[in-house]
């Protein structure tokens, strides 16, 4: 049976087989990049659109442009929030000690977001919250819930 096969028949085969593979890759991993860029292209066969977006660039929006002091500010944000996580990962947890309990753990907790200063966005208090659980988890095997965080703020 083999020996009917040849060596372009082989190839064909391996080579529509790899095709196929990298298709249907590309397809569950890029899914929605593939959607984008077919709905970008068939809009801007669309000459209403292009009408609008030509307006829209042509227009100055001066809430895009970043001023020089947002950018220091945006710097140092990005150095507390780097800070502060670094120090629930390395730190804060590691004060609670080896056996610790749900209850000191919870005190350790309010005990360092009670040192953040800053008055940083919900988005923000919303990734911390997360962050403590996810450590908490894994650091220590103790589960919270949401609002039991969200409660020491």
């Amino acid at each position: 049976m083999l020996s009917n096969i040849s060596w372009n028949t082989y190839f064909l085969f391996i080579a529509t087989l790899t095709i196929s593979y990298y298709i249907i890759i590309a397809l569950l991993f890029y899914r929605e990049t593939i959607q984008r860029l077919v709905t970008r292209n068939a809009s801007a066969g669309d000459e209403t659109n292009t009408s609008s977006r030509i307006i829209q660039l042509t227009q100055p929006q001066t809430e895009d442009v970043p001023q020089p002091h947002s950018l220091t500010n945006d710097a140092e944000d990005l150095d507390t929030i780097e800070r502060i996580v670094n120090e629930i990962r390395y730190e804060v947890i590691l004060k609670a000690g080896s056996h610790v309990t749900k209850e000191k753990l919870l005190v350790v907790f309010k005990n360092y977001l009670g040192t953040i200063s800053g008055n940083f966005p919900m988005t923000f208090k919303n990734s911390i919250t997360s962050l403590l659980i996810k450590e908490a988890v894994e650091q220590c095997h103790i589960s919270f819930t949401k609002e039991e965080i969200e409660a020491i703020w």
